[in-house]
C-alpha cells in the first residue's frame, strides 16, 4: 500500500506565507522553493522513516511522534510530519530559526 501526503491548513499556510515572501525577493527562488517542499514531501511519503525525530522538553503527548526533514536545496526549512498508518500528515514547513517548540504546539 502506497502512503498519500495529507497537509494540514498550519502547513499550507507556511508554504504560501514563505512563497509570498521569496516572491518579493525573485519569483524564481520562490518558484524553486515551492518545488523543493513538493519533491521533499513526494521523498517523505515514499521513506517516512528517513526523518529526523523531532525532541522537545516541551512536546506535547499528542506531537510526540513527529518527525522532520530539511528540504531540498533550503536546508533551512523543515518539513515537520507525523506517519500514520494509511498516510503522512504535514504538521508545518517552518524555517528554522523560528520557534519551532512555539509554533507547533499552537492550535490549529
Amino acid at each position: 500500500m502506497s502512503l498519500r501526503a495529507l497537509m494540514t491548513p498550519r502547513a499550507d499556510a507556511d508554504i504560501d506565507a514563505q512563497v509570498m515572501w521569496l516572491a518579493r525577493q525573485s519569483t524564481d527562488v520562490a518558484s524553486q522553493f515551492f518545488d523543493a517542499v513538493r519533491s521533499t514531501i513526494e521523498d517523505i511519503v515514499t521513506n517516512p522513516e528517513s526523518g529526523t525525530t523531532w525532541e522537545s522538553d516541551d512536546l506535547m503527548e499528542a506531537v510526540s511522534s513527529v518527525q522532520y526533514r530539511k528540504v531540498h536545496r533550503f536546508p533551512k526549512h523543515l518539513v515537520f510530519y507525523a506517519t500514520r498508518p494509511d498516510h503522512i500528515r504535514i504538521l508545518r514547513v517552518l524555517h528554522g530559526a523560528r520557534n519551532i517548540t512555539a509554533s507547533m504546539t499552537q492550535d490549529d
